[in-house]
């Protein structure tokens, strides 16, 4: 069995000179990610459902502010508290399966 050797250079990043063109590191990357398919796609959906719920609190914040704050409706503030654990709980799922991906 021939064994293959990974040299790590140490120093400047400047002084090193890539020997493989960027085509050949472009096919093999989709290569990879053709073979990890439904790996890919659900780190893709991780990805969007992490940011998109992650643009959720600050909107929360505002209406917090604006509506039950600002009338004194405490019946809404308690359910817009509410609102906020299962928003961060749904942002530490999507951001969980993000990086487990």
């Amino acid at each position: 069995m021939g064994m293959r050797h990974h040299w790590h250079r140490m120093g400047d990043d400047e002084d090193y000179e890539r020997t493989i063109p960027d085509r050949v590191l472009f096919a093999r990357m989709v290569r990879y990610i053709s073979r990890q398919r439904r790996k890919t796609m659900m780190l893709v959906l991780a990805i969007l459902a992490s940011t998109l719920i992650n643009l959720l609190p600050p909107y929360m914040f505002s209406v917090a502010i604006d509506k039950y704050i600002g009338e004194l409706d405490t019946a809404g503030l308690a359910l817009i508290s509410v609102a906020f654990v299962v928003v961060y709980a749904l942002i530490f799922v999507a951001q969980y399966s993000h990086r487990y991906l």
